[in-house]
């Protein structure tokens, strides 16, 4: 899409029905609501959080549309911190995300699930390697108890994205779903992905290249949010928690009707950050008017 043409999703009568509405518990992303108890994706538990007399909605007419409001000065410096050339091969993008410290961990955590088989301990040769230690483990202290097995690798990589790219302007956030058949509590069934089972992830990523800067693996009412978000309903703490370090620098965020509402794009918003995308009329502060236009 043309930059001339991006409006804020405030500025925007968006008159969208879901095109996977349907009467099953299957919400507009694929995935099936098994979460849906646990989470209000409408409703904020502020009260006094009514913006909605800040908010202007236009119908707009696709055959002649009206000039787009200025977008926010972008003032990030989007970048590659790392030395390539035109001789760099595979590897060397491997080693920039992959590098010695984190080498040094797998290859210890190797080195002793093989000794386990190498002295025959029959129950120790078939433990999967992880990399916590449950002497040292504790549920009430850990950062995110649920993915204890795999969080020092997990938490090094995620710092890595965000060392090693700095991401241009447009970025989106979306969700990803790794295979997996295995007994998992939080293995999830998304009939609309192509794995179909597998484990969740929520992913910010640069709209142009499809670099993954940041993501968050769910986990139930365990998934790891930003403690200042979590008045929000659990779509907004995604896109606010993975946001979070992009914000006031002039971005433009793009989201799916899963993560969409008034109540974030004002957020959003204010934080000198663009945002557009599709949007559930059934939304909390969606105009009334909204709900009984057809096309």
């Amino acid at each position: 899409m043309d930059e001339s043409e991006i409006i804020p999703i405030n500025d925007y009568d968006l008159d969208l029905e879901s095109e996977t509405d349907s009467k099953i518990s299957i919400n507009d992303s694929g995935s099936i609501d098994s979460f849906s108890d646990d989470f209000d994706f409408d409703i904020s538990d502020d009260e006094n959080d009514d913006l909605s007399q800040a908010r202007n909605f236009y119908e707009i007419d696709c055959n002649n549309p009206s000039a787009p409001p200025p977008r926010f000065a972008f003032t990030n410096t989007p970048e590659i911190h790392l030395d390539f050339d035109a001789s760099s091969g595979k590897m060397q993008y491997l080693e920039a995300l992959i590098d010695n410290n984190l080498i040094d961990l797998i290859v210890h955590e190797t080195k002793i699930v093989m000794l386990n088989k190498l002295l025959g301990e029959a129950f120790l040769a078939s433990t999967p390697e992880h990399f916590s230690d449950n002497e040292t483990f504790a549920t009430e202290t850990h950062e995110c108890p649920k993915l204890s097995k795999i969080w020092p690798v997990l938490k090094y990589l995620t710092i890595r994205f965000k060392e090693v790219v700095i991401p241009d302007r447009d970025v989106t956030i979306d969700e990803s779903l790794m295979l997996f058949k295995g007994r998992l509590g939080r293995k999830q069934y998304m009939p609309l992905k192509r794995s179909r089972f597998g484990i969740k992830s929520y992913m910010l990523c640069e709209s142009k290249s499809g670099y993954v800067w940041s993501l968050i693996i769910y986990t139930g009412k365990g998934t790891l949010f930003d403690e200042k978000y979590k008045h929000m309903c659990m779509s907004s703490q995604v896109v606010m928690t993975l946001m979070e370090p992009l914000l006031n620098k002039g971005h433009c965020l793009t989201t799916d009707n899963f993560y969409s509402s008034p109540e974030l794009a004002d957020i959003i918003i204010q934080s000198l950050t663009d945002m557009y995308g599709t949007l559930k009329p059934r939304r909390k502060d969606v105009p009334k008017e909204l709900l009984s236009k057809k096309n």
